[in-house]
């Protein structure tokens, strides 16, 4: 093997760190994540226009907010003959309550079981890299684990947004386009423009307004790809100097695990909104540097703001830290006359040409 026993000859004199030299190619960033989906949640292009839902008004108090709900009137009319002895039947349409009070609890790191798990950092291992120092250890180890609670707090609410799918204006759940056609001799595809109307159709009979977004895998990949569409990707394309007439399509490793390799969402801006509480603020953000601390942090990927626990244990001579967050999808209510009752701005689609499928060498 190319390299043994790792940390045997961590302490010598010529210290090299494996990043230096492998980059970004190296096996501490190839974690699989992906932050599209938090991103989309937290861009212009889905909250610019929209108020949003403030429970921390006050840093550190959280109060719920109660919203006044109209449905709509849906009704046809008629040309009855009508005179002073006529009965008319009763109609109402009152309004109604919705509370969001984000009462759940926080998202923190687990292991397969939903047992909570938390980072440490004892004495003995520090001591073996005798080049640097054991805060400049600790440093770059949180900030690897808070890219990585970043990845599995975007894949979890990936899976989330999956429970509140709403249907097509014909009341499905799942929408079957053939998005490539297949030459079965070249096993080559081309796009179908058939099922790009669709999907502008389908986001018009659902009465969506503003331009929407496409959050997926690989299949919303491949469309982006062949329309040249200059989306989200992994290498970080600013959104905010895409065309409005463009989709804003957003690439998410993650989806493909969760909603499948040829599946994918459209969403109305501003019907998932992304709802955060940090218990670490204002009174109770603590520091005792050297027993324990309690936090927030803003992750420079996404700009979300993460609670943090940070504690040392002096019998054990070891530091533990734990990064948490109560969050919540604050979901567009479904509703509407007729088949729309069951709309809400978001639809999921099925690519059904089967073209995500690799292309095989004829034999």
């Amino acid at each position: 093997m190319p390299f043994s026993n790792i940390g045997t000859y961590a302490c010598r004199a010529l210290q090299a760190n494996y990043v230096d030299f492998y980059k970004m190619n190296a096996a501490q960033f190839k974690t699989g994540g992906s932050t599209a989906l938090i991103k989309y949640l937290l861009s212009p292009q889905n909250t610019r226009g929209f108020k949003q839902i403030d429970l921390t008004s006050v840093p550190g108090k959280k109060r719920p907010v109660a919203f006044l709900v109209d449905e709509p009137y849906c009704f046809d009319v008629c040309s009855p003959a009508v005179d002073c002895t006529t009965v008319k039947q009763v109609f109402s349409n009152p309004s109604k309550e919705l509370v969001f009070d984000l009462t759940g609890n926080a998202f923190r790191h687990c292991d397969g079981v939903g047992n909570p798990l938390k980072l440490q950092f004892t004495r003995a291992d520090m001591s073996k890299y005798c080049t640097e120092t054991d805060q400049s250890y600790i440093q770059r180890h949180i900030i690897r684990y808070l890219m990585r609670f970043e990845e599995a707090l975007d894949k979890k609410l990936g899976e989330l947004l999956l429970t509140f799918v709403g249907t097509n204006a014909s009341g499905e759940a799942l929408t079957n386009l053939p998005f490539f056609n297949q030459n079965t001799i070249t096993n080559s595809s081309v796009l179908n423009p058939d099922a790009l109307w669709w999907m502008d159709q389908n986001y018009a009979d659902i009465m969506g307004e503003g331009q929407y977004a496409l959050v997926g895998g690989k299949i919303l990949n491949k469309i982006s790809s062949f329309l040249k569409w200059s989306g989200l990707n992994s290498a970080g394309i600013d959104l905010t100097k895409v065309d409005d007439s463009t989709p804003y399509a957003y690439y998410n490793r993650n989806m493909d695990a969760s909603i499948g390799l040829s599946d994918f969402l459209q969403l109305s801006p501003g019907a998932v909104q992304l709802v955060s509480y940090n218990e670490n603020a204002g009174p109770y953000k603590t520091e005792v540097t050297d027993l324990y601390s309690n936090g927030s942090v803003v992750l420079p990927t996404t700009g979300l703001t993460v609670d943090w626990d940070w504690r040392y244990d002096y019998e054990c001579k070891a530091w533990t830290f734990e990064a948490y967050l109560h969050l919540e999808l604050a979901v567009n209510k479904a509703g509407g006359c007729g088949a729309l009752a069951t709309t809400n701005g978001i639809i999921r689609y099925h690519d059904c040409s089967n073209s995500i499928a690799m292309p095989v060498c004829p034999v």
